[in-house]
């Protein structure tokens, strides 16, 4: 079962580099071209990109400890915005609760322990 949530993490992986702007369609022309793109890639996804299974944060700000002051400015800035607009906000704001735990493909056997966000 492990062999299988590892090819599946695998593949998750080889489909976020392959529809990744910048990726060489034709290969690329060396180890080393290789190894510096994965680098940059590796720097995007956790210092730029802005994962929506951690409420749009990235995974180095919820690895530093950022995660409250981030989500309690986003609170401040939405209930501004509903204060400014409430026609536009007539359901409330988006839900910013921080999660306790993620997972990346969970198994059955842990979902029941992981809060699935």
């Amino acid at each position: 079962m492990l062999y299988i949530e590892i090819l599946v993490t695998l593949y998750i992986l080889i489909l976020a580099f392959i529809y990744r702007p910048g990726y060489p369609k034709d290969g690329f022309a060396s180890i080393d071209a290789a190894r510096e793109w994965v680098s940059n890639f590796v720097n995007w996804y956790n210092n730029e990109h802005y994962h929506s299974g951690i409420k749009f944060m990235t995974p180095n700000s919820r690895h530093n400890g950022e995660t409250e002051s981030i989500m309690n400015n986003r609170i401040k800035v939405y209930e501004t915005a509903r204060a400014l607009n409430p026609t536009r906000f007539n359901k409330g704001i988006r839900n910013w609760t921080i999660p306790e735990t993620v997972a990346l493909n969970p198994t059955v056997e842990i979902k029941g322990k992981f809060r699935i966000v």
